[in-house]
């Protein structure tokens, strides 16, 4: 096969990718991909990380050339104007050039490493943001029914009264419910906006459809497993073993600095109109004052930066245990709900015994609230459960 071949398969296979990409994904992901792509926070990140990029670029080359010239005039009794010009080079020892670029290359990959890390926590928060706005539509699915039912306990209630099967005191309970619930319906409606609106703040895109969103992770994934893979690809812990690196590069950048720098050129004089000289200049500098004092600095940052190493990857170590644990009590927690059946078939009773007019309204609009509070509960640990796994798995973002 020839090289165009070659080239024309990459390109069709580049495409298949790039389609199966959003037919592959769930909405959620599509919308956090975006976000990943689009967002003026990620564009910022990856500007920083070219500036530190480009400063590793031009930090290590040697100084800049220096040019003299200088002219002083012939006085009386003299043979004439005096001219004297040079252009020189100082280098470094050759030791301080090599470690300085093992120091850049760890800054590069330092750098890199850094916007990896940022854009994984931008991502944590709109996903965590999206959660809440999966909640948000459940909790407001549930009141959505609530409303419905209210209204129909009023009217019925209203139709009982003229019929002289309930009394002025049902009615007013069954009214108080109904401003109880629809007051609810309206703050949920009110939270669902601003979540949407801090999503669109946040991300700055509009054409997104929430309903379509979902929790990411499986309930069934071993707590275990998942620690064990987010210890060994934390970013922050990356971040920080990076620094060490470079501290202890520093050694070896400091101590080369202490060695004598070279300086070679080439030098001309002219005195009066035939005594002309042209010759090479060379000189070497020797760091007798402060080259001690350098290293042990740098020695002494090394093993502070170690220090805070260890320090921070305790706390992400302990950390990530803890959101473990609490995934695995949480888990524990939301299976004794079951999937509501008792709730689901406690309502249908008590909508029976309420048609029957066994139960009075009072006694009807208190239980179900007991119900919708079991709802709530449960809806509301199903979010905790789904942030605690969302920032266990960030490292999957």
């Amino acid at each position: 096969m020839n090289k165009p071949f070659f080239l024309l398969i990459g390109f069709l296979t580049a495409i298949c990718l790039s389609n199966n990409r959003s037919t592959a994904q769930t909405p959620l992901q599509e919308f956090l991909w975006r976000a990943g792509e689009q967002s003026f926070y990620v564009q910022a990140g990856r500007a920083e990380a070219d500036v530190r990029i480009a400063e590793t670029q031009r930090n290590n080359s040697p100084d800049d050339p220096e040019i003299e010239y200088e002219y002083m005039p012939g006085i009386e009794n003299t043979s004439g104007n005096r001219m004297s010009y040079g252009i020189s080079q100082s280098f470094s020892w050759p030791g301080e050039y090599m470690a300085r670029a093992r120091y850049n290359k760890l800054e590069r990959e330092q750098a890199e490493t850094v916007f990896a890390s940022e854009k994984q926590e931008y991502l944590l928060q709109v996903k965590l943001f999206c959660y809440e706005l999966v909640h948000a539509l459940k909790r407001q699915e549930i009141l959505d029914w609530q409303q419905a039912n209210a209204q129909q306990v009023l009217e019925l209630t209203e139709k009982r009264l003229a019929q002289g099967e309930a009394t002025a005191l049902d009615l007013n309970n069954a009214r108080l419910n109904a401003t109880t619930v629809n007051s609810a319906w309206l703050e949920g409606k009110a939270q669902l906006d601003t979540w949407r609106k801090q999503l669109i703040l946040l991300t700055g895109i509009e054409d997104f459809d929430p309903d379509s969103f979902g929790y990411m992770e499986s309930l069934d994934e071993n707590p275990e497993e998942l620690l064990a893979q987010a210890k060994l690809s934390n970013m922050t812990t990356r971040v920080a073993l990076l620094e060490s690196q470079k501290s202890a590069q520093n050694v070896s950048v400091a101590r080369g600095s202490t060695l004598p720098s070279l300086r070679v050129g080439v030098a001309g004089e002219r005195i009066g109109p035939e005594d002309s000289f042209l010759g090479v200049s060379a000189g070497i500098s020797i760091p007798l004052w402060g080259g001690s004092g350098t290293v042990k600095s740098a020695r002494a940052q090394k093993i502070a930066t170690d220090l805070r190493t260890r320090t921070i990857e305790a706390d992400i170590r302990s950390s990530l245990l803890e959101q473990a644990n609490t995934v695995k009590q949480l888990r524990q927690s939301l299976e004794q709900y079951g999937s509501l059946k008792e709730v689901k078939e406690g309502i249908r009773l008590l909508n029976q015994s309420f048609e029957l007019q066994n139960i009075s309204v009072l006694e009807y609009v208190t239980n179900l609230g007991f119900f919708y509070q079991v709802q709530k509960e449960y809806l509301e640990l199903e979010l905790r459960i789904h942030q605690y796994l969302a920032e266990l798995t960030k490292f999957r973002l």
